[in-house]
């Protein structure tokens, strides 16, 4: 498998492939993988077995989508596989579906990805926002026409921009708003907008809102990206009926692309009552599976003969911290709680079962750990003789060896009062904080060192 940077010239092999597939995932359409890219992001394509496959990188980590098109699939994920194997890699499929999931079949770890489901809508429901539900999007309407007279027009690159541009003058720029600003860039700069449709509203001829998008399958159409300015009431909600009406005419359904984890743009998305939401999943290729309720036992059993603690210190931990997809078991002999902290995983109490040591089963864990969750994982050794291990495996000193008070927090405070037996715990970080991957001038305080 070759795979090469999206050009224009690939953009018609693409589309046919993903229409033949009828592929109803935002992640996979041209709007989203030709346009960006980025220090943050990128997507590469390439065929196999008469299937397109994109190669995504984030953070720094590869990882691959399902295959699409009418072409051999379960042939393509083998060459994937294969490709994977020789850059070192655990195969990683994302994002998929549980169907495709399964197709996978066994040495897959499966883990759903909520942030970035699907807010998918009856595309009649938008065009019309009839009934009590959508009462409120009707007010704002008749609000924004109160303001005088209005017309939804053609895509032009220019309206786009002026609206951008009063757009962004009530949003931060961050990293991940700065790469969608550059992608949107790319495609009004784009012939024919890259065959994506849309158009624009104007309030008294001035520009306030757009939208863009493209066809997903015969049933279903992608809005990839609307915009309207945010001090102008009703703005959003008639960019949004407009775009419903005009270009997602014929669809069954509407794919508005997911809120990425952003709690207001959720609330939004929840108010115009998607019909569903298309789940989506990470595929991961390992022997690791996730630990349940029933494996507390064991968890305390690997801990305890790794560290020494107390029962109660151990149960303590766990009754707080685990959440169903952060602790990882291979062979009921390793394991390793990968905590979600912020923009990081915190990867803690790494451990093997001492007969079950050499055997690779802490380093099949880290990198399955790596490919399975999006966040950059972080972790301090517990002793400086495991720093080579870490490094071996990708990770670089973010945070040298300091010797510092750590100010604990009420988990850590009764944590450490439980390990220690003291009813003020003092704790002092004194290793290092190592990253994967690097991330440059990154320092983070890890609570529990």
């Amino acid at each position: 498998m070759d795979f090469a940077d999206i050009t224009l010239g690939t953009l018609s092999t693409i589309r046919q492939l993903l229409l033949a597939d009828g592929r109803e995932t935002s992640e996979y359409a041209l709007s989203y993988t030709f346009p960006w890219r980025s220090p943050l992001y990128s997507v590469q394509f390439a065929q196999a077995s008469g299937c397109g496959v994109y190669k995504f990188k984030f953070w720094g980590r590869e990882y691959f989508s399902y295959p699409f098109g009418p072409g051999d699939k379960k042939a393509a994920c083998a060459e994937v596989e294969s490709l994977a194997r020789g850059m070192g890699l655990k195969t990683k499929f994302a994002p998929v579906t549980r169907a495709e999931a399964e197709s996978l079949g066994d040495g897959y770890l499966l883990r759903p990805l909520p942030a970035i489901a699907d807010y998918i809508y009856r595309t009649r429901d938008l065009a019309e926002l009839k009934g009590g539900k959508y009462q409120q999007k009707r007010n704002h309407i008749h609000r924004f026409e109160e303001l005088g007279p209005w017309r939804y027009g053609d895509i032009d690159a220019d309206a786009c921009r002026q609206v951008l541009e009063a757009w962004l003058a009530g949003h931060p720029v961050d990293a991940e708003l700065e790469a969608e600003l550059e992608a949107l860039d790319r495609i009004l700069a784009a012939p024919d907008f890259m065959g994506l449709k849309g158009g624009v509203l104007y309030l008294n001829e001035r520009p306030v809102g757009f939208a863009l998008g493209e066809p997903l399958s015969e049933r279903m159409y992608l809005a990839s990206y609307e915009k309207a300015i945010p001090s102008i009431q009703g703005a959003f909600p008639m960019v949004a009926r407009e775009f419903a009406r005009r270009e997602a005419a014929g669809y069954e359904y509407l794919n508005r692309a997911p809120a990425d984890g952003h709690p207001n743009l959720e609330k939004a998305k929840r108010s115009f009552h998607p019909a569903f939401m298309g789940e989506k999943f990470a595929a991961v290729q390992s022997r690791a599976r996730f630990a349940t309720p029933a494996d507390f036992g064991l968890v305390v059993k690997l801990w305890r003969e790794s560290f020494g603690d107390n029962e109660a210190t151990v149960r303590y931990f766990i009754e707080r911290k685990f959440t169903g997809d952060n602790c990882l078991l291979i062979d009921d002999l390793a394991m390793a709680f990968c905590l979600e902290d912020g923009d990081t995983r915190y990867l803690y109490a790494l451990c093997t079962a001492p007969e079950a040591r050499r055997r690779g089963l802490a380093t099949e864990l880290v990198n399955t750990a790596r490919q399975l969750y999006a966040e950059p994982l972080v972790t301090v050794p517990g002793d400086l003789r495991l720093v080579p291990f870490y490094e071996k495996l990708g990770f670089k000193i973010t945070a040298p060896a300091v010797r510092r008070k750590v100010e604990l927090d009420e988990f850590a405070q009764g944590f450490y009062r439980l390990a220690t037996g003291a009813a003020d715990p003092q704790v002092w970080a004194e290793l290092p904080t190592m990253t994967s991957p690097e991330i440059p001038g990154y320092v983070k305080a890890v609570p529990l060192n």
